[in-house]
């Protein structure tokens, strides 16, 4: 009876999409770029060209998979010639630094050619989407009517599908609009997909990151992209630091929730928690288990952007607020605050996104006598945005664990205030 319940061909699943799928046109990971080379996971081993300058992220940095690629400047990737099958899907996360007019996926030929048929769009500005499809005989397009939740410096998930009649958007998994374009092109030719070049759309190329691109000849249903959102964001989130926000020289144990400082011995570096809030008052705990030559640790919060770097400590520009337990200060500005801590403190940490606010204290006791529950006197009052825990580590054999409110806390959550877990 047993067996009756088994796949016996189960689909081979790599980030949530199936490299088996005869319909995958190419999945790229960034995680093995080499040189001017993007190599495609699927089955049809279709490697993309990467076109002009452009970064590599350190692995295990900011993306959902263990690299990301940087492009800008006109830098892209070129999959090459594809079929024109007006049939299809394609997804991907990006981080823009900007939300200027920008593509994240060029399919459309612009040079008049009339046997083409292809897909463009991307970003109009702050808050709609740009759209092309058709070819040199006919065309939809439209650049101020469709709105999108993309933040700059920060992930966001999108996915478009065409099934000949309708243009699908989805974000974070979820389908935000239907598009019926009108257009039936017919065309016979296929188009180069570009992943972050404007073509010849005035230079409106990506700015910023791009990690897990895929392109489909079919139609992906709503259930097909939700679940391949939800498998990568488990991998790309969670509720404890993330092995892809955290510097290599500090190794990760105990379910990803303690850090140790394994390497670099009194050099900054940095772990992060994969999930990040933007509004709401929040609560999580450090407990300090081990202390190495030096007590310099930085507690704290932080943008997931390349201006809160992991090779620095989470305060040292304004993208980061930290409280160093070591000297007893907080950053970004330094100066006296607080007191020290030392192996078998706790350190307390709420934080306010509707007010802006952050609080720091030490077993059970609040510092410079804050008090989150009546907004008095916080550390800062400028925390805004979408920000994750982190903490900084200076000496090797530094050990800290956090608890986000997967066990219980070690003292009372302020009044109004939830776990950051939940």
């Amino acid at each position: 009876m047993l067996g009756m319940l088994l796949d016996d061909n189960p689909p081979n699943l790599l980030c949530g999409i199936d490299i088996d799928d005869a319909n995958l046109v190419f999945f790229y990971t960034m995680d093995a770029l080499s040189g001017t080379d993007s190599p495609d996971s699927g089955p049809n081993s279709n490697d993309g060209t990467i076109v002009s300058s452009y970064n590599e992220e350190d692995p295990g940095v900011k993306g959902p998979s263990t690299k990301t690629i940087e492009v800008f400047s006109g830098s892209h990737i070129d999959a090459g010639l594809v079929s024109p099958n007006q049939n299809f899907s394609a997804m991907a996360w990006v981080m823009p630094h900007n939300l200027g007019q920008q593509f994240i996926f060029n399919d459309y030929d612009s040079g008049g050619n009339a046997n083409s048929t292809r897909l463009a769009i991307g970003i109009a500005g702050s808050s709609t989407y740009e759209i092309v499809y058709g070819n040199g005989t006919a065309f939809y397009y439209n650049n101020g009517t469709y709105n999108h939740d993309f933040e700059a410096d920060r992930w966001n998930h999108v996915a478009i599908t065409n099934d000949g009649t309708n243009i699908r958007i989805y974000e974070s998994g979820a389908l935000v609009h239907t598009i019926a374009h009108g257009v039936t092109p017919g065309g016979t030719a296929g188009a180069n997909i570009h992943i972050g070049s404007g073509g010849d759309w005035g230079g409106a190329n990506f700015d910023g990151l791009i990690d897990m691109a895929a392109h489909w000849d079919r139609v992906l249903t709503d259930g097909e992209i939700s679940a391949i959102y939800t498998a990568q964001l488990q991998d790309f989130t969670g509720t404890a630091f993330h092995s892809g926000s955290t510097h290599s020289s500090i190794t990760l144990t105990n379910s990803d929730l303690t850090a140790e400082k394994t390497d670099e011995n009194l050099f900054w570096r940095t772990a992060l928690v994969g999930t990040h809030r933007s509004s709401g008052k929040y609560y999580f705990e450090y407990t300090y288990d081990t202390a190495g030559s030096d007590d310099n640790i930085m507690y704290g919060v932080a943008h997931h952007t390349p201006e809160q770097p992991l090779n620095n400590f989470i305060g040292s520009g304004s993208d980061g607020w930290g409280f160093q337990g070591g000297g007893a200060s907080k950053w970004p500005g330094g100066g006296s605050w607080g007191s020290t801590v030392a192996a078998g403190d706790v350190v307390m940490c709420a934080v306010d996104l509707d007010n802006d606010e952050i609080y720091w204290g030490k077993n059970g006791t609040w510092f410079n006598s804050g008090d989150p529950s009546t907004n008095t006197n916080p550390a800062f009052t400028t925390v805004a945005g979408s920000i994750y825990p982190g903490l900084s580590m200076t000496a090797t054999s530094q050990k800290v664990t956090i608890n986000l409110g997967g066990s219980a806390f070690s003292y009372t959550v302020p009044s109004g205030y939830s776990a950051w877990e939940s």
